[in-house]
């Protein structure tokens, strides 16, 4: 019975999983899944068709992702990349008998099999897999049982250690090919290069440079860019859907509506055509009669004078005669006097041309579909910062801004007590207008989810108001207790830097109690961003520093140059880089998410605050003029 089942699962083991037959040239994935060589390059071309730029394909069997292992461009000759499995080969070789150990069949001796060893490639009876696990030169050998065989995930094994090239031993690494070298490698193509370091050198430079630090956290930096795509993909799809059910209802209530409103006028159309069919009968059958009543009446003259052509004998007959003739004469008159007029009805119709041209109508309406490019991801440390508008003629004292989902941008003007509206019109100029009122000295303003915050650094203030970010008509507003500067939201929790030395956490629908975190000695705290899930970061106006805290108000990092001075305004780009308004130093600071350096941008007199616009390459920078009265604004594009 073990025997048929080590040959039923020798069977099942050589047979691909796509065609279902026999193995032909195996080729192995590093999941451990084998198909044939054909099999296997149609399935990587199929699965990379529809790519711009395939990096992988999934495992037909386990779905795992398989990274490119050639060229990007040559998808068919992926599968030369994958090695052959030699143990499936071996396998399939009729003339292999895998029911009994190998081992003691060289000893002359025949035992049934019941493991293989993955690394020699050859069945092994039970006591020679005891001593095989026991023995120094293959006791780190991977035996699996052989019924298991088609449930493990097995693979032969194989050395990353060694060179592709020559099979040996890696033990150099050529920094100036940026590659790892065996002996037979140096001797022949890396003897002229001057950068050839031992491995354990190599490794030593990149531990001491943090090196690997720094790739995973580029690495980082690209994962969750790429889930931030992601999830903007899925949002995309799930507002298409929501569109073309939108769409189709629209169509649907349109097209009932039509037909309602056309049968109407079908209807009163028919009607119409009845009315005036009555109407010209009436008319007609009005006409008909006076002709039938004036015939009736000459036919009755006409018989009288026709009665009186017989000859007369008698005075009598000559009277009647004579009076006949008078009578009808007179009455002839006083027909002829009031004429008679016949008539001709005709009904003509008329339909609109606007009607007949439905039937020209080819579709109902133009549905168009745009592929709008999402910006790249752009490496902060390495893009052009160049200016596109300056607008110099703001008579406002801007503290702060945010970008509404049109690209305007929104200002809050804190000596004029209002919001500035500013327009972007054809990359050349920037058109303001006030765009409402608001309190006394307005200072930051967010945006959150179609609801501006705005706050106020007044002692006659102690709330946040609110606002639509539609029509700006005015909400409910949140009461802080005391006057306040920045603004941040993280899920359902306002944060505002208020004046009493601390930060307040409320709810941004005005419920719940107020709780202050992050307490201070003093009122240097300026502008605060949601970085991430339960971080913040906030600007340390007096002290030069910038702060990153959690929810709770415990600091993570903290960041101070001496190029930094009067942090202000802040943002975030779509990596969680952090630019940093240096209203002292002239300059922007740009800091990963950890709160490392990765660039200034300098020569930007007085800056206050900065907004990025979304899914654009283009900032909002506000200035403030040395005359204090008035502020400037300039729109940068970075690339």
């Amino acid at each position: 019975m073990a025997t048929c089942d080590v040959l039923s699962s020798v069977e099942d083991l050589t047979s691909c999983s796509i065609c279902y037959e026999k193995f032909k040239s195996p080729r192995l994935l590093p999941c451990s899944h084998s198909f044939c060589h054909k099999c296997l390059c149609a399935h990587i071309v199929t699965s990379c068709e529809d790519k711009d730029v395939p990096l992988g394909f999934p495992c037909p069997l386990c779905r795992e992702f398989i990274p490119s292992p050639g060229q990007l461009d040559e998808t068919t000759q992926w599968v030369e990349k994958f090695p052959i499995n030699d143990v499936l080969v071996q396998m399939m070789n009729e003339t292999q008998d895998f029911k009994i150990c190998w081992a003691c069949r060289r000893g002359n001796e025949e035992e049934e099999s019941n493991e293989f060893c993955l690394t020699c490639k050859e069945p092994l009876c039970k006591l020679c897999s005891k001593f095989h696990r026991i023995n120094l030169t293959s006791m780190n050998h991977k035996l699996c049982p052989i019924l298991e065989l088609r449930s493990q995930s097995f693979c032969p094994s194989r050395n990353n250690t060694c060179c592709e090239k020559h099979k040996k031993q890696i033990v150099l690494f050529c920094n100036d090919h940026r590659t790892p070298c065996c002996s037979e490698c140096f001797t022949m193509d890396h003897n002229k290069c001057a950068n050839i370091l031992t491995v354990e050198k190599a490794v030593e430079n990149i531990r001491s440079l943090k090196l690997m630090g720094e790739l995973e956290l580029q690495i980082e930096n690209m994962k969750e860019g790429l889930q931030k795509a992601k999830r903007s993909q899925e949002d995309n799809m799930r507002i298409l859907d929501d569109a073309f059910d939108r769409y189709t209802k629209d169509a649907e209530k349109l097209h009932q509506d039509i037909l309602s409103h056309v049968n109407k006028l079908f209807d009163k159309h028919f009607i119409d055509i009845a009315k005036k069919t009555k109407e010209a009968k009436q008319k007609l059958e009005k006409n008909t009669l006076s002709v039938s009543d004036r015939l009736n009446f000459v036919e009755h003259l006409l018989k009288r004078v026709k009665s009186e052509n017989e000859p007369a004998y008698t005075d009598d007959r000559n009277i009647e005669y004579i009076l006949t003739f008078h009578t009808v004469k007179e009455k002839m008159a006083e027909i002829s006097k009031n004429a008679f007029s016949e008539i001709k009805v005709v009904v003509t119709l008329d339909i609109f041309d606007s009607i007949k041209q439905i039937l020209d109508f080819t579709s109902i309406g133009t549905m168009l579909l745009t592929e709008i490019p999402i910006s790249e991801v752009i490496d902060a440390r390495k893009m052009e910062f160049s200016q596109l508008i300056k607008y110099q003629d703001l008579h406002a004292r801007v503290r702060g801004c945010t970008v509404l989902p049109n690209g305007n941008l929104l200002c809050t003007d804190h000596d004029n007590s209002c919001c500035v509206l500013l327009k972007e019109k054809n990359q050349q100029t920037i058109q303001h207008s006030t765009a409402f009122p608001l309190g006394f000295k307005p200072w930051d303003i967010l945006l959150d989810e179609d609801i501006l915050y705005v706050s106020y650094r007044s002692h006659v203030i102690s709330h946040v108001h609110r606002f639509s970010a539609d029509d700006f008509r005015s909400l409910d507003p949140i009461h802080a207790g005391t006057y306040c500067s920045g603004l941040a939201i993280i899920g359902d929790l306002l944060f505002v830097v208020s004046e009493c030395c601390c930060i307040l956490k409320l709810n941004k629908n005005g419920h719940g109690q107020i709780e202050r975190i992050y307490e201070t000695h003093t009122k240097n705290l300026r502008y605060l961003i949601d970085l991430a899930v339960g971080t913040l970061v906030c600007s340390n106006f007096v002290d030069d520093l910038v702060k990153a805290l959690d929810e709770m108000g415990m600091e993570k990092w903290t960041y101070q140059h001496t190029e930094l001075k009067g942090p202000y305004g802040l943002d975030k780009d779509s990596q969680s880089n952090i630019f940093v308004a240096g209203r002292k130093s002239n300059n922007i600071h740009i800091l990963s998410r950890q709160g490392f350096l990765l660039r200034i941008l300098g020569d930007i007199i007085s800056p206050v605050c900065l907004k990025l616009r979304k899914g654009t390459c283009t900032a909002f920078v506000v200035c403030h003029e040395k005359s204090k009265v008035m502020s400037q604004v300039m729109l940068y594009q970075f690339k």
